[in-house]
Formats: C-alpha cells, structure tokens, sequence
C-alpha cells in the first residue's frame, strides 16, 4: 500500500512523525526535482489539517536536516493554495531551460513568483526574481497577465531584506513576509468562509501603495465582525441547550474533514446529473453551464436530541442558488450517509418561519433539523411546524458510486 492510500486510511498513524522523517518514506527518501519522492511528498502534504503545515514549516526553521529549505518550499506552496491561489510548484534547483522561481500563485490576471527564503543569512538577488516574473510572462504569451514577487522567509527580524527592497529599483513589485505572518493568514482564513475577506487577504500578498491602507483596515475590521458572529452563534447555541467550550481548545471538527465530506456530497450530487462541480467558494458550487447552483454547509451532531444538527444560511448563498438554472441548499451531517438537499425554491417559500440573527451588515438564517424517531426533520422554529426531509434525502454512498 503508498504511503498516500495509509495516510488516508489511518491519518494518525502518522501524527507523531517529524516531517524529516516522512520525507524519509516518500519514494527513496531523496528530495529532488520530478522525483517519486517529491510527489509523494506533496500529495502527503496537501492531505495535512492546517496545523500541521504550521508544525512542518516551523520544524524546517528550527532544525536543520537536509533539503530542509525544499522541505519548507513544498510547505509554502500548500499554503499558497489554501489562501485560495492557483499555484504551480517551482523547481527545487533550477537549470537553464526552466524559470527558477519556487512557487507561481495566480489569482485570475495577477501573478506572484514566490520567493522562499530558510534564513536572512544571504542576500536576495532581486533582479534574478523579478527575472522569474519576466520569463514566465514570455511564457505564457499573455500581455494582459501582471507578474509581481512574493519573498517567503524564516524569521520575522527581516530588517536587511526590507532595507534591501526599499532601496531597490523593484520596491513596488517585491513584497516581503514571514511564515509566521503567512500561517497566521492561514488561520484566519481558515475561520472565515467569506469569499471577499478571502480576496481581501490575497491581496494584501501582493504588492499596492501604501499611503492609502484601506485595504488592511477593512480586513481587521471584517475580520473583527466575523469573528464576533461566531461568538455570537455559539453563545445562540447554548441558549438552545447546547453545552460549548469557550476555552482556547475549543473543540470544532476539523476543517479537513468537513472539506473532505462536503467535496463527496456534491460531487455525487452532480455526478448523478451528468455535471462536472466548479467549487465557487468554499461553499458554493456550480457548472459550467450555469444550470446547477448548490451551496453545500456540514454540521456535526450536536449532543442533544431535539436540535442535533444547526446551520446559519447566509443571504449571499441564497442569492447564489438563485443566479442557477436550479438551485439546492444540501446540508450534511457528519455522521450521516445521507444527504439533503432543499430546492431553493422550498428555502425561500419559508425563510419568514425561520429565526434569523443580524448582527451589523451581517445577517443569517437559522436552519435547525430536529429527530423524529430515526428521521430528520426541518425544524421551522417561528412556527412551530416540521418538514419531513425524506423526500430530499440522498444517499452519500450511491450518489458517490454511480
């Protein structure tokens, strides 16, 4: 059995591993370009929760062990992608007939050459990574593209880096920031499921003049409110009944399983209608076509019985569902095999019965699913009345083989 089908049979097998030693595992165990090693390692790497990217990277930093910076590279790269760009690994040494640069993330027109940096021991040679952008541009044979560089180090003390750059030529193309402030917008990221702060947080990767900071302002406040309505809901569902850990270990399921799941509902959603899923955001899927518009939200079981499963339905999701040819609200249960997905139709027919919490600009819908016996029920909460969801019902399993 690959080292990728264990670590997706049994991920905590490998928890306690440094990841020197599954580097180690991976093909020969050597690090090189258009290896079986590097392969695996990146296909292990993109299966990791958040927190551990966090612990490789800062491992690469405070050890030293051979092609720990290639090491560190691959990790960035995942990161990269997490924050919702399309990323291309670069080559870990680069020859002549390859552009050099060790990440390209693009995001529509923008694209940034990625710089990854171990150590501030060295200097950078600016023009060598801004020639990466100019190479990829001939490339691509696309004028309309614009090629601006991301410099990734170790440490957070990059006086003589930032000193370097302002003093270049290259001071309003080259940006420059920490893993530890790169993982930091990892986890923001992470909690908000918000397709404008995500933008808003690419791009403050790129570079844009600094006079006006608009753009960082609105991302500390959005994020403010965010999180603010996630204290909020949580503070709903004890009022509800619901016992919630506010301790700094608060215990949510993990992101990567929630994606994980939610990735089998709909693609065997659309699998079933002969469609091919376009992920819109980290909710929202469409088609090619545009004739199926589905907004998928995961709940854990909850332990009580009259509510076990709760979801906010946010108005940009309804208004998503809306703009397809036909539209869905699938809401999964983690451990349930089945499905539901409500034509938008029903959805707005009894948003009125619903309770709904507006906190600022910011506003969602409560949609609560109640036990009748083994089966689920909508539960319209103003009203007082229930929907039986069996009609709506899907199977996981069939859906996902047929």
């Amino acid at each position: 059995m690959s080292l990728i089908s264990l670590a997706e049979k049994s991920p905590k097998d490998f928890v306690s591993y440094s990841v020197e030693q599954i580097v180690a595992i991976c093909g020969d165990g050597k690090l090189r370009d258009d290896s079986e090693c590097s392969e695996q390692f990146r296909d292990f790497v993109a299966l990791q929760e958040n927190e551990k990217l966090a612990e490789y990277a800062r491992y690469c930093l405070e050890n030293k062990f051979d092609k720990n910076g290639f090491v560190l590279q691959d990790v960035v790269n995942e990161i990269g992608r997490r924050l919702g760009f399309q990323v291309e690994n670069g080559r870990y040494v680069g020859t002549s007939n390859s552009v050099g640069f060790d990440g390209l993330w693009s995001k529509g027109s923008d694209q940034i050459v990625v710089e990854v940096k171990t150590t501030d021991a060295y200097r950078i040679n600016l023009d060598t990574i801004v020639g990466y952008g100019t190479k990829a541009k001939e490339a691509s044979g696309s004028d309309d593209d614009k090629y601006t560089a991301l410099v990734v180090v170790g440490r957070q003390d990059t006086g003589d880096f930032e000193a370097q750059i302002r003093g270049s030529r290259h001071a309003w193309s080259v940006r420059l920031v920490s893993v530890d402030a790169l993982l930091k917008l990892l986890f923001v990221n992470e909690q908000l499921e918000d397709q404008l702060l995500n933008e808003k947080i690419q791009t403050i990767l790129r570079p844009f003049e600094y006079t006006r900071v608009d753009n960082i302002v609105d991302l500390v406040f959005e994020t403010q409110q965010e999180t603010d309505l996630k204290a909020q809901t949580l503070s709903e569902l004890e009022d509800h009944g619901t016992s919630v850990k506010t301790s700094p270990k608060m215990e949510f399921t993990p992101t990567a399983q929630l994606d994980a799941k939610r990735n089998v509902l709909v693609t065997g959603f659309f699998e079933d209608r002969e469609l091919v899923p376009v992920q819109e955001t980290k909710t929202n899927y469409g088609d090619a076509a545009n004739i199926l518009h589905v907004t998928c939200a995961m709940s854990k079981r909850y332990q009580r019985e009259y509510q076990p499963y709760w979801y906010g339905l946010q108005p940009a999701w309804l208004e998503f569902m809306k703009e397809g040819q036909e539209g869905y609200f699938i809401l999964g249960c983690m451990d349930r095999d089945e499905a539901y997905a409500l034509p938008v139709e029903l959805v707005v027919e009894h948003l009125d019965a619903l309770n709904m919490t507006t906190r600022g600009d910011r506003s969602y819908w409560h949609i609560v699913l109640s036990l009748d016996g083994q089966d689920l029920m909508w539960n319209l909460t103003k009203i007082g009345k229930k929907i039986d969801l069996s009609p709506y019902a899907f199977s996981v399993i069939t859906a996902n083989s047929s």
